[in-house]
């Protein structure tokens, strides 16, 4: 309910997978004051979210191929260099892979 009083569910961008319908939360108008975007007036473009060129991340997130098999994985992107989402944090995929199985 607290969730539903103070947030709409949106369409939102998700980096490697576009939009997805009702997965994510903004604010309601009436909790713009909470809005860094709208408090501080932060642009928001698609171009922020552009995966780099030879990042596969989302086929790694779709379980299309594992995080070896991109071509950027140890070599370029790893934990102190991270490319994509997949190594950026500690949940994704590619940053548990690295830490399970040990730099290559």
């Amino acid at each position: 309910k607290a969730l539903n009083d103070v947030f709409d569910i949106v369409p939102c961008i998700w980096r490697g997978l576009g939009t997805i319908e009702n997965s994510g939360f903004e604010f309601k108008k009436t909790y713009d004051f909470l809005n860094a975007k709208v408090k501080f007036n932060i642009p928001f473009s698609e171009d922020y979210i552009e995966e780099q060129k030879g990042c596969r991340c989302a086929e790694v997130i779709l379980g299309l191929i594992e995080p070896t098999q991109c071509p950027m994985f140890s070599k370029v992107c790893n934990p102190h260099n991270p490319v994509g989402p997949c190594m950026v944090s500690d949940e994704g995929t590619c940053r548990n892979w690295w830490e399970v199985k040990g730099e290559i």
